[in-house]
C-alpha cells in the first residue's frame, strides 16, 4: 500500500478533499457555514484508534477515547493539518482487531494508528499494520508488540512482563517469602508472566517457583488451583489477571484458603472496584505492578496533576474512578504520533519510527527512550509498585520499600 505524506495526498483522498470543498462551497452560497480543527484548512492528519469499547473491558476503553479526545482537543493540528480522530472498536477479540485495523487502514487510509492493550486483538491488528507500513503505538504489553523485527513500524508504550519480572521476584525475596506460587490467566499473557518470572529468578537468589496454576478469565471459582498452590509451599502468590472480576475471584480464593503472604500482581489488583469486595486486610498485603513515579500519590508531576485537572473539567467531574496512568498513556501515544510525524516531517512508518529512535520523547508518564533493536520506550528502572486499596482520584499510593 502507497503510504501518505503530509504534502501529498492519495487520488483516492484528493477525490474525497474534492467532494468536501464541493460541498462547503454549497453550503456558503446557501448562507451557512462549517468549523474546522483549530481554524487550519488542508488534509486532515487522520489518526486512527483501536479501543476495546464493548464486551466486560470496555469501561477501560472509554478511558483511552476521553484521553484521545481531550489531546486533540488540546492539539488540534499535526505539521499544520488539521487532526482528526477515526475510533473503532476491537469488541475485545482477534476477529474484531482484525476488522478494525483493516477499516483503518484500507478504507480510511489513516496516517497513524494507537491503541490495542488487550492481547487478543493485538495479535490480529499488528500484521494488518505490519504489512501496511503504518506506523503504530501500541499499549500492549505482549513482547512480540515491541520487536522490531516482527513489527518494524510500531513503537510499545506499556510494560512487557520481562520489566515486570525482575521486581517481582525481589519482592518476594525482600518479603521474606521466596517461594512463588504462579496463578495466571490461561492465555499468552499468562505464558509470558510465567517464562519471565523463571527467568528472573537468578537475580534474586534463593527465591524459586514452587507451581504453576492457570485458569480461564471469566472463571467464578479458582479456589482449588490456590490451595494447590498453598499446599505445594507457595509463600508468596503472583497473580495475573485480565482485569478486575477476575482479580476479585482470585481473592476471594485466597480468602477462603487463608493464605496469609504477599500478594502480587498487575495494575488492575489496585483498581477501586475491588475494595468493594475484598477485605481492606487482605488487600493491604497486595501490591501492582507498572507504574511510574509520575502517576503515583505523592509524586505527581505538575504536568500530569494539569491533566489530571483537565479530565476533571472534560468529563465534568472532581473525583476520577479510573486510573489516571490508562488515560496518561492513551495521552502519550497521540503525543508521540505528532512528535514522530513533525519529527520525520513524513508519515512513512519507518521514518516516523526512526526519529523517536534517535531522539527520547517526553510524555506525561515519564520519556520514553525506544532503540533500533528494541521499540520498548521504557525500562525496568521507569516502573514502581502500587499499593492496593489506596486509590484516590485516579492514584494510587506507591510502595518505596520495593525495588523496581
Amino acid at each position: 500500500m502507497t503510504r501518505r505524506s503530509p504534502i501529498r495526498p492519495t487520488r483516492s483522498r484528493v477525490l474525497r478533499l474534492a467532494a468536501a470543498a464541493t460541498a462547503l462551497f454549497t453550503l456558503a452560497a446557501c448562507g451557512g457555514g462549517a468549523a474546522s480543527s483549530g481554524g487550519d484548512s488542508g488534509e486532515p492528519f487522520r489518526i486512527g484508534a483501536i479501543y476495546t469499547l464493548s464486551g466486560p473491558t470496555a469501561s477501560i476503553g472509554e478511558v483511552y477515547r476521553s484521553a484521545a479526545e481531550l489531546w486533540v482537543k488540546e492539539n488540534p493540528t499535526i505539521a499544520g493539518r488539521p487532526v482528526e480522530l477515526v475510533v473503532r472498536d476491537d469488541k475485545g477479540t482477534t476477529d474484531g482487531g482484525t476488522d478494525a485495523a483493516r477499516s483503518l487502514v484500507d478504507q480510511e487510509e489513516v496516517d497513524a494508528v494507537v491503541g490495542r492493550d488487550l492481547s487478543g486483538p493485538t495479535t490480529a491488528v499488528l500484521p494488518v499494520l505490519t504489512r501496511a507500513k503504518t506506523f503504530s503505538v501500541t499499549m500492549s504489553s505482549l513482547p512480540e508488540a515491541g520487536d522490531p523485527a516482527e513489527n518494524p513500524y510500531t513503537v510499545q508504550i506499556e510494560a512487557q512482563k520481562k520489566l515486570e519480572a525482575p521486581s517481582t521476584v525481589a519482592a518476594a525475596a525482600s518479603a521474606g517469602a521466596p517461594d512463588l506460587g504462579l496463578l495466571v490467566v490461561d492465555n499468552p499473557l499468562g505464558q509470558t508472566t510465567v517464562d519471565t518470572v523463571n527467568a528472573a529468578l537468578p537475580s534474586s537468589p534463593g527465591t524459586r517457583v514452587v507451581g504453576v496454576e492457570k485458569f480461564q478469565t471469566g472463571a467464578t471459582d479458582v479456589t482449588a488451583q490456590v490451595r494447590k498452590l498453598v499446599d505445594e509451599g507457595a509463600t508468596t502468590l503472583v497473580i495475573q489477571a485480565v482485569g478486575v472480576p477476575d482479580y476479585a475471584t482470585a481473592l476471594k480464593a485466597v480468602q477462603e484458603t487463608g493464605f496469609s503472604g504477599p500478594i502480587l500482581g498487575n495494575s488492575a489488583l489496585a483498581q477501586p472496584a475491588l475494595a468493594q469486595s475484598v477485605p481492606a486486610d487482605l488487600l493491604g498485603r497486595a501490591r501492582a505492578s507498572g507504574f511510574t513515579p509520575s502517576v503515583l500519590g505523592g509524586s505527581l508531576t505538575p504536568q500530569v496533576e494539569a491533566f489530571r485537572t483537565d479530565l476533571h473539567t472534560q468529563l465534568g467531574t472532581s473525583d476520577l474512578t479510573f486510573f489516571l496512568y490508562l488515560a496518561a498513556t492513551s495521552y502519550d501515544s497521540f503525543g508521540l504520533v505528532k512528535a514522530a510525524a513533525e519529527g520525520a516531517g513524513s508519515t512513512d512508518g519507518q521514518a516516523m519510527v526512526d526519529h523517536l529512535v534517535a531522539n527520547p520523547t517526553e510524555g506525561l508518564r515519564l520519556t520514553y527512550r525506544f532503540s533500533a533493536d528494541d521499540h520498548l520506550g521504557l525500562r525496568a528502572e521507569d516502573l514502581r509498585w502500587g499499593v492496593a486499596g489506596t486509590f484516590d482520584d485516579g492514584v494510587v499510593q506507591g510502595d518505596p520499600s520495593l525495588s523496581s
